[in-house]
C-alpha cells in the first residue's frame, strides 16, 4: 500500500510539474534588456540580436511568401506572456515566413515571438512617423484570452456562475 501511495504522489508531481514547464517561447540567448524602444532608437548597434518580445497584436498583414504582424509592446512574465498591465515598451513588426491566419492573430490578442532583429521599417501611427524594429520569428506563440475556458454553468439567459 505504501509503494502505491508513493507512486500516486510521483505521478502527481510529475503532471503538476508538467504545467509550470518551460516557457512557449525560450529565453536562452536572447537579449532580455533590450525593448523595442531601445531597439528603434539605435538599431546599427543592435541588429542581429536574439530577442523575446511579447505584446499585443495591432494588424496582420499576409504577404506573397510571409506574414507581418504589428504589436504593442509589453514587458513578458516568467512564462513569456506579455504584462498588459505594466507600461507599453513601443511597438515592433514581427515577420513570420509562410501565412498566418488573420482571424487568429485579430488585433487585440496576445502573442510572443522570439527571433533576430533584422531591419527598421518606417511607418506611421495615426499621422506620427514611426520606426518599428522587425523581428524575424523563429518561434511564435499565440496566447489564449485570460479568461477563456473558465469554467462555469452557463444559464442561457444571460446568467453565468463560475467557480
Amino acid at each position: 500500500m505504501n509503494r502505491l501511495l508513493t507512486l500516486a504522489t510521483l505521478l502527481l508531481a510529475a503532471s503538476l510539474a508538467g504545467c509550470a514547464g518551460a516557457p512557449p517561447v525560450s529565453l536562452e540567448g536572447a537579449d532580455t534588456t533590450l525593448t523595442p524602444s531601445i531597439a528603434s532608437e539605435g538599431f546599427e548597434t543592435v541588429r542581429g540580436r536574439r530577442v523575446v518580445w511579447g505584446g499585443i497584436v495591432v494588424a496582420t498583414t499576409n504577404h506573397a511568401d510571409h506574414t507581418v504582424i504589428e504589436v504593442l509592446g509589453y514587458p513578458l512574465d516568467k512564462r513569456t506572456r506579455p504584462l498588459t498591465e505594466a507600461r507599453a515598451q513601443g511597438r515592433f513588426l514581427v515577420r513570420r515566413e509562410g501565412y498566418l491566419e488573420t482571424v487568429d492573430y485579430a488585433p487585440g490578442r496576445a502573442v510572443t515571438a522570439g527571433g533576430l532583429l533584422s531591419g527598421v521599417e518606417e511607418g506611421k501611427v495615426g499621422e506620427a512617423s514611426y520606426r518599428y524594429p522587425v523581428l524575424s520569428a523563429d518561434a511564435l506563440h499565440l496566447w489564449k484570452p485570460l479568461n477563456a475556458g473558465a469554467s462555469g454553468v452557463r444559464f442561457g439567459f444571460g446568467i453565468v456562475i463560475t467557480n
